[in-house]
């Protein structure tokens, strides 16, 4: 999937741009080791790194977009630069634009209390997938999306 930066660029969120909005973006990512020729890379602040410092090694990698929060000391030649007081907001709400608005279409079911939410949640996802629902399961035992899932905690350990 390919989308103009310009289609995908949030309301509401007040930001500065340093160069073309009329760039092809093909994804979106806050790992820099995960960028790609056409991302936007997403320099978030974390606890343990900051995004910042990782810019230059999205670029090198094929970013022709950087979310930030501060400005760079030496903007690149040909990347479109987006500077914005809260980038987790900003990227957030790019990927809704970029995916189409897909949450809208999302139905959650949440299961709380003392006992038994794992077994509930198993049912009900089996369930649904049962009258052909594409269904997802979050659970302190396994995540699971469709027939794909990760085990959490594994029983033998």
């Amino acid at each position: 999937m390919t989308k103009k930066l310009f289609d995908i660029l949030p309301v509401g969120i007040p930001y500065q741009i340093e160069g073309t909005t009329n760039v092809d973006v093909v994804g979106v990512s806050i790992d820099s080791r995960q960028v790609f020729d056409g991302s936007v890379y997403a320099a978030f602040r974390g606890t343990q790194a900051d995004g910042h410092d990782f810019i230059s090694a999205a670029i090198a990698k094929g970013a022709v977009c950087v979310i930030c929060e501060k400005p760079v000391n030496e903007m690149t030649s040909g990347i479109t630069f987006i500077i914005t007081s809260d980038v987790r907001a900003f990227a957030g709400e790019m990927l809704y634009h970029f995916f189409d608005h897909a949450s809208e279409a999302v139905h959650l079911v949440g299961v709380t209390g003392t006992n038994g939410k794992t077994t509930v949640s198993t049912l009900l996802y089996q369930l649904f997938s049962a009258f052909g629902y594409k269904c997802g399961l979050i659970s302190t035992v396994e995540n699971r999306i469709g027939d794909e899932g990760d085990t959490v905690y594994p029983y033998d350990a």
